[in-house]
């Protein structure tokens, strides 16, 4: 494996301006990333950084809530996408899914290391899905985990099992819908941008989402995910979560829910499928 440790957070500019030159995708025959590994040392908290995520998520807790280090993660995992030897473009990719498990406590004035590496792969029907792992670790240990499963949509000519989290998931009925309901604004994804630094045009501009198909600009869907688990799960202590995206969340639209026990259903609008299923522990 590939290690490297970097000694700042790295700039996602920079990382940008190596994707421009990268056109092709090379899709690893045996369905198998490269190892690469990125670590970021000695990270420690912003205030500013964090009371703006808090405010944008509706965040009111003390400890770091599940998908904040995963905002810190950002640049590291696209300095990762950058390198030369990771073989997947990431124009066109689809977040899929991502399952976070938070081990300890996440204290904000403690300093963590950040550590973002390829993990496994696998042929599906729409294409080649793989995984990247994310850990931060306290003092060598690992506090918090990520993976996140992203899709290239890719003929294929084979086709592998399912990762043992793809269906996990529930459907609810209608008798499981929730009085809640929550406003995406049109900024949205601007103002959630500037916190992730994912500057995907399809979040930051209504026109430049059109020219993808879109009908408008579509909200993160890890902000959507933070700011449904903060609005019904409260403050109640996640040890686990998992969500799978199935479609897009337009900005100024409205989302509602259904929920029953661990498992929640986003809908976006008038869309009659959920756009996030959800599973918190």
């Amino acid at each position: 494996m590939k290690n490297i440790n970097l000694t700042e957070v790295p700039s996602t500019t920079a990382s940008y301006l190596k994707l421009i030159s990268r056109f092709s995708s090379q899709i690893p025959d045996n369905g198998q990333l490269p190892g690469l590994k990125y670590t970021l040392n000695d990270l420690t908290i912003n205030p500013q950084h964090l009371e703006l995520f808090n405010k944008l998520c509706g965040v009111n807790q003390d400890s770091l809530f599940a998908t904040y280090p995963y905002v810190l993660a950002g640049p590291v995992m696209l300095a990762l996408v950058a390198d030369k030897h990771f073989p997947i473009v990431p124009a066109g990719l689809l977040h899929l899914r991502n399952r976070i498990s938070i081990l300890e406590d996440l204290d904000p004035k403690q300093s963590y290391a950040i550590e973002v590496f390829t993990y496994s792969g696998r042929f599906r029907a729409q294409g080649f899905e793989f995984d990247m792992l994310t850990e931060m670790k306290r003092n060598d240990t690992c506090v918090w985990r990520s993976k996140s499963t992203f899709l290239k949509k890719v003929k294929i000519h084979k086709e592998d099992p399912a990762a043992e989290d793809e269906n996990i998931y529930t459907k609810l009925d209608d008798t499981h819908f929730l009085t809640e309901k929550v406003s995406v604004p049109a900024d949205i994804g601007r103002r959630y941008a500037k916190i992730c630094k994912d500057y995907n045009p399809i979040h930051i501009s209504s026109i430049a989402a059109s020219l993808f198909g879109y009908k408008r600009s579509i909200a993160h869907g890890m902000w959507v995910l933070a700011r449904t688990t903060t609005l019904l799960n409260g403050n109640s202590r996640i040890t686990q979560l998992d969500a799978s995206f199935k479609g897009p969340t337009f900005t100024n639209e409205q989302l509602s829910f259904k929920r029953s026990g661990e498992n929640i259903n986003i809908f976006c609008g008038s869309n009659p499928r959920p756009v996030i299923l959800v599973k918190v522990k």
